[in-house]
């Protein structure tokens, strides 16, 4: 029980956190930020905001529910282990958006909220924490919840699909003629979060199946060799949606046309090459989830998907070529 107290405790300092954050949002007010931060500059984002909703007002949320449910695990303990089942699922989705939101920090901002970095450093610590106690009591539950994580799976496998394949016909559309709007450019940036929101899901689904039935999938091929698409997509999207993207719709607004095509061509080929990794492994992984067994051997399905990494990354570089012309 300690260790829910804890987890409570943790919880209500990330809520007061993105209480604060989004009282001086909404009241227009200077955002203390400690250890000689950039809050103002993270908050003020583009990416203060998910699907159109602030990050802080999430956190809110999210924070508010495991103070709720820890209380409920504390007060109530013959229903702890049902509660506690459904809040680990509920803190490792909270752990993945929070690396998201680190990792945009790190890499596409340069610029760090100390407030931000502390409210991840609680999600992180109730994550590891509500692990340590909570997958025991959750298996079973698990293994009840079964069709529902599976549906889960599917639903969020549509949606990743859907979103790829739009925002990739777009993006590539971008880069062929090198024009795009203030509006398609948040259209795109609005897809990449659905799709990103739909991952999360994929992962946090198939990670319960894992645990439900760990003595089936750590033996099945073709969970593992999903579990391999799962990196590349994770490296692939990152580096594509935070890395390359900003900066070509960045370029793409300058006034300076000959400064434009030189660093515009160099990350086209890298947009091309990473691009095609990404939609091949969305596609692989539809075919793993839907189509027969027909190939039962590891090695043999890692070599198969690897041979379509290959093709598809020597396709986009003639397609490349072909636009450069």
């Amino acid at each position: 029980m300690g260790i829910y107290l804890t987890i409570l405790l943790l919880a209500a300092c990330g809520f007061s956190i993105s209480f604060y954050i989004r009282y001086t949002k909404t009241k227009a007010r200077p955002l203390v930020c400690p250890l000689k931060g950039n809050c103002h500059a993270v908050t003020g984002s583009s990416f203060s905001k998910f699907l159109g909703i602030p990050v802080e007002f999430l956190g809110m949320l999210y924070y508010g529910i495991l103070v709720a449910g820890y209380g409920v695990a504390l007060t109530i303990p013959p229903g702890v282990n049902r509660v506690t089942s459904t809040l680990l699922i509920l803190t490792t989705i909270g752990f993945l958006f929070s690396l998201y939101l680190t990792f945009i920090q790190v890499i596409t901002l340069r610029k760090f909220c100390t407030w931000c970095l502390i409210s991840a450093a609680i999600t992180t610590t109730s994550f590891f924490l509500a692990l340590f106690t909570g997958t025991s009591v959750a298996i079973p539950y698990l293994q009840l919840l079964f069709p529902i994580f599976s549906i889960l799976s599917y639903v969020s496998l549509g949606v990743c699909i859907g979103g790829a394949t739009i925002s990739f016909a777009l993006f590539f559309q971008f880069l062929r003629d090198f024009r795009i709007s203030n509006d398609e450019a948040e259209s795109l940036k609005n897809i990449f979060e659905l799709i990103w929101m739909g991952f999360v899901i994929l992962l946090v689904s198939n990670a319960a199946i894992f645990l439900a039935f760990t003595s089936t999938y750590n033996q099945d091929p073709i969970f593992i060799t999903k579990g391999a698409t799962f990196i590349v997509l994770l490296i692939s999207g990152w580096f594509l949606n935070f890395h390359i993207a900003p900066r070509l719709f960045d370029i793409s607004f300058r006034n300076n046309q000959k400064q434009k095509l030189s660093t515009f061509r160099s990350l086209r080929r890298w947009a091309f090459t990473v691009g095609s990794a990404w939609i091949v492994s969305w596609y692989a992984v539809l075919l793993l989830t839907i189509a027969p067994a027909v190939i039962v051997d590891l090695w043999e399905l890692l070599t198969y998907y690897l041979a379509l990494l290959l093709v598809g990354g020597i396709v986009s570089q003639f397609i490349e070529q072909h636009y450069a012309k």
